[in-house]
């Protein structure tokens, strides 16, 4: 700790409170200074640890696929629709491009899909509900349109464990 020199010596600590007891203004300034630094460092520290950081996106992932952070990571995912009906076929690549799981993903209350129309997915809802197959994680997908993918091996168990009530 620094202390004040007088004389060439140095003072003791309380010569520092005797400093700050008659400078007050000053010593009111170190403290809001003080406090708005730390603040300021918190608050920033807060807004980039918020901010979705995807990964680098592997060569084996297709560019239209977008990162859904679930599950202490996240997956590359890609949904397309061949036919019209209600189901999608979703592939999904883990963080270094190995493919995790593809499947039929079926539209919850079976609402119809174009075929050859992108399905644009909302990354954020898409990595809040997940359900466990084959030994895998696979994200409940949910659309900008405000419907939903869920897949077609795990739908009745998801509608019945949750009886419409997530959505």
């Amino acid at each position: 700790m620094l202390l004040p020199v007088r004389n060439g010596r140095r003072t003791s600590t309380n010569q520092w409170k005797d400093f700050f007891r008659l400078h007050p203004i000053f010593a009111v300034g170190v403290i809001i200074g003080v406090v708005l630094i730390l603040a300021i460092v918190g608050m920033a520290t807060y807004w980039w640890s918020s901010i979705p950081h995807d990964p680098k996106r592997p060569a084996t992932v297709p560019k239209e696929a977008v990162w859904i952070g679930i599950h202490k990571g996240g997956e590359w995912t890609l949904c397309g629709v061949k036919e019209y009906g209600d189901t999608a076929q979703c592939t999904m690549w883990g963080w270094h491009g190995t493919l995790d799981y593809q499947g039929d993903f079926k539209t919850y209350k079976e609402s119809p899909l174009s075929p050859n129309k992108r399905l644009d997915i909302n990354t954020q809802l898409s990595s809040t509900k997940e359900v466990f197959i084959h030994g895998e994680f696979v994200p409940i997908i949910y659309l900008t349109n405000h419907k939903i993918l869920i897949p077609a091996e795990a739908y009745s168990r998801v509608i019945d464990e949750n009886k419409g009530s997530v959505w």
